[in-house]
């Protein structure tokens, strides 16, 4: 594991992870005696298929410092870049203690490390996109379609051989997680959505819908029929408008 890369999620558009852990984990990366890639956001980099995810997912062995495994694992495979977990270590910041994770990287004896920082392009260029979108988890999926048919903004479409995939990532309304509280199995995830349940990936069985799945009357109010007509009439919305 000595010459395994490290990939590193800085999450600099959200706050699900606090600074001052993000800071410290960093921080210990310096002397772990491995190459490190440290990105702004992994959620960013899988909306713009950035070829950083494959090169790890490529790698003989590899580890992953981000949010919960399972919704990162699907931002990867989303992104076109499947990853082995025999060979991908994947680390929870948001659920590990700093001391836990800066150990389970240490194989260098206080090595300093190879570091390199991915800068934030989008924001940079001042075409700033808060990358704010769902993942679906395709050993959930049932392909019910109810995402698909609810969401207003277009994110969803179907694939050749019929499933529902997410197309188009940057038509999401920041910090809208609707679609996943009417998944009848929670296969949505929100990785940056900033609470503890399988909407952000963390582990629960279909025994923990009861706590995150919302249905339509409770998200509308008891005249849903009417108030999901109404939406379907709205002229499209700001995509960076907040929810």
């Amino acid at each position: 594991m000595k010459n395994a890369p490290i990939l590193f999620c800085a999450c600099s558009h959200a706050d699900a992870i606090p600074a001052e852990k993000r800071c410290a984990v960093a921080a210990g990366l310096e002397s772990c005696g491995r190459p490190v890639v440290i990105v702004p956001d992994v959620c960013g980099c899988a909306a713009r298929r950035d070829p950083v995810l494959r090169e790890i997912a490529d790698a003989g062995c590899a580890t992953v410092i981000a949010c919960h495994p399972r919704a990162v694992q699907a931002l990867f495979a989303w992104a076109g870049a499947p990853v082995d977990p025999a060979r991908v270590q994947f680390l929870d910041m948001r659920a590990e203690s700093v001391e836990r994770l800066l150990a389970a990287i240490a194989s260098g004896g206080g090595a300093p490390a190879a570091i390199k920082r991915e800068p934030d392009t989008a924001a940079d260029a001042g075409d700033f996109w808060r990358p704010w979108f769902p993942v679906i988890d395709y050993a959930r999926c049932v392909n019910c379609r109810q995402c698909l048919e609810f969401c207003l903004f277009g994110v969803y479409e179907t694939e050749a051989d019929g499933r529902v995939a997410v197309r188009h990532p940057d038509h999401c309304k920041n910090n809208c997680p609707s679609c996943a509280r009417l998944c009848p199995h929670i296969a949505i995830m929100f990785p940056k959505i900033d609470e503890e349940s399988p909407v952000s990936g963390a582990s629960g069985d279909a025994g923990a819908a009861g706590k995150v799945r919302l249905t339509r009357e409770q998200l509308f109010g008891a005249n849903a029929l009417d108030k999901l007509r109404a939406r379907q009439q709205r002229p499209r919305l700001l995509k960076n408008e907040h929810y």
